[in-house]
């Protein structure tokens, strides 16, 4: 997590790449039965009855699915995403984002907290500063 940690706040841009990297630490992988037929282009049905599996993620904590960034996991270009993601894997928790020339952000637990509780990152965008501060909080959890 280190390793990503630092890529975040050396990035430029966020990427889905590093939202998979992410999710793999939040969410799991499964395949998940998604549809019970298939759809030809016309809207026509290709294959009755067929069943398809993708892979989607699935959430631990409740057993809900993401399967596209319309679900919401653009975390490293998104500060609603990002901030959604926050106060997913860090209840309890609050902070600030500074939207200067860079992006910070500073995560710490509902006041009052010791000093030694808080997680700070700076990164080129407010959102990969906050995924970077999720990341560093949630590190030191374990």
């Amino acid at each position: 997590m280190t390793d990503l940690i630092a890529r975040l706040e050396a990035a430029e841009a966020g990427s889905r790449e590093f939202d998979r990297e992410i999710m793999a630490l939040h969410y799991t992988w499964e395949r998940r039965h998604i549809g019970a037929t298939c759809w030809d282009d016309d809207g026509g049905t290709c294959c009755p009855g067929a069943q398809h599996l993708d892979g989607v993620w699935v959430d631990p904590a409740d057993d809900r699915w993401k399967t596209t960034a319309k679900d919401g996991f653009e975390f490293t270009t998104s500060i609603d995403a990002a901030l959604a993601l926050a106060s997913r894997v860090l209840p309890g928790w609050e902070g600030e984002i500074d939207f200067g020339r860079r992006g910070f952000a500073c995560l710490h637990p509902e006041q009052p907290y010791p000093a030694h509780l808080e997680y700070n990152a700076e990164a080129s965008t407010p959102a990969l500063a906050l995924c970077a501060a999720i990341l560093r909080a949630k590190g030191s959890e374990k």
